[in-house]
């Protein structure tokens, strides 16, 4: 599945992952991977953002892979460790910060320490 936003950036949707293509630089970035049906979001520790300690989501993205492929949870790997985040708690209580505000460019951040609650694993 291929979608375009009103300024040419596209998200293309396959059964690897998610890939996001920005119209002004036309490089194919993975933001999202499928591993055994599971939506996994891999995150080194340098992408997380200093001020606060959040991870970035794409947030159309996200909405797209809810209400159109329905699902519920990502997981997200950082480092050795393992969550199984709902979709609909980063959608609800991320936080917007001073990036571009539409299409596939906005960008919606949660704080690392939300994830705890939702480590998997001992």
């Amino acid at each position: 599945m291929k979608i375009k936003d009103n300024t040419g950036n596209e998200l293309l949707i396959h059964e690897r992952g998610v890939n996001l293509i920005l119209a002004s630089d036309k490089v194919e970035r993975r933001i999202f991977q499928v591993q055994g049906g599971q939506l996994v979001k891999y995150v080194k520790p340098q992408n997380i953002m200093n001020a606060g300690k959040k991870i970035g989501f794409n947030y159309k993205a996200l909405q797209v892979i809810r209400e159109r492929l329905r699902k519920k949870y990502m997981f997200i790997i950082l480092g050795k460790k393992r969550y199984k985040l709902p979709i609909d708690e980063v959608i609800e209580n991320g936080e917007f910060l001073y990036f571009k505000k539409e299409g596939f460019e906005l960008q919606i951040f949660y704080p690392v320490k939300g994830l705890d609650k939702y480590k998997m694993g001992g």
